[in-house]
């Protein structure tokens, strides 16, 4: 019952500051900072990632177009509102319906960061926007999930998912692994997948 209430309190303070507009321009945690520093320049960095999605728009992610001034980089939220926050190509729509908006085997890199457990709520909703992740990546494309391990977040335990069947564990090689927890309470986990 308490995780109940505290969930539900949780998603109404981030909806009471999205709408608002009261969130951050930059977020000093250790995920964000191995996002940033090690996982978005790899991306932008190589030559094998043309066309890059990221899903999930905020005012501190506004910035992250700067990894990418040679490459196609996407950007997609649900929300109208978070057009601003978005990249000069941004689509207003759900990741869970990619293919209304972009063409099977168009992505070479999806980068998937806290949209679990906010947005993404229901182990229907996560599969979906994983099934549509994989129509939408380039054969050999590169998913990367980044999600909160406790069960106020995610549903149910990613390897569970059978949307994941249709990947493989990537070795990511700037982190020497496939799957990283960062420091800090909300156990926020970095998950690598290769389109098979």
């Amino acid at each position: 019952m308490f995780d109940r209430l505290f969930t539900s309190l949780h998603k109404r303070w981030f909806g009471l500051v999205e709408r608002l507009s009261l969130e951050p321009r930059r977020i000093a945690s250790p995920d964000r900072a191995i996002l940033e520093e090690v996982i978005l320049p790899y991306f932008g960095q190589g030559v094998d990632f043309q066309r890059i999605l990221f899903v999930g728009c905020s005012a501190y992610t506004q910035w992250y177009d700067t990894f990418f001034p040679d490459k196609e980089y996407w950007t997609i939220d649900s929300q109208t509102r978070k057009r601003k926050y978005g990249a000069r190509q941004h689509i207003v729509g759900s990741i869970t319906e990619l293919g209304r908006h972009f063409p099977p085997v168009f992505f070479q890199a999806i980068i998937m960061n806290g949209v679990i457990g906010f947005g993404l709520d229901t182990v229907e909703e996560i599969e979906r926007a994983l099934e549509a992740c994989f129509e939408t990546l380039d054969h050999g494309g590169i998913l990367v999930v980044g999600w909160n391990d406790h069960a106020q977040r995610t549903p149910i335990k990613l390897d569970a998912l059978h949307a994941l069947q249709h990947f493989a564990p990537y070795r990511f090689e700037p982190l020497q692994t496939n799957q990283l927890r960062t420091a800090g309470w909300q156990r926020h986990t970095f998950s690598f997948y290769r389109k098979a």
